[in-house]
């Protein structure tokens, strides 16, 4: 009876590398992260029932900008 040796191969190493670089984002200042405001009145019909959503226009409507 013939018995075959096994042989795990080893694991290859990871390369060093650095962290993809990711620009930090912090909170809008114009919209504290809110990311817009209901507008409710179009400043010209008085009385009249409007309702719409504007986004922030420093952040676009995410809530974050980049740092």
């Amino acid at each position: 009876m013939m018995t075959a040796t096994l042989t795990v191969p080893e694991p290859t190493p990871t390369p060093a590398t650095a962290p993809p670089a990711v620009a930090e984002e912090v909170t809008c200042g114009m919209c504290n992260g809110t990311r817009g405001t209901w507008e409710t009145t179009d400043g010209q019909s008085p009385g009249k029932a409007i309702r719409r959503w504007v986004a922030c226009t420093g952040c676009n409507g995410t809530g974050k900008i980049s740092k």
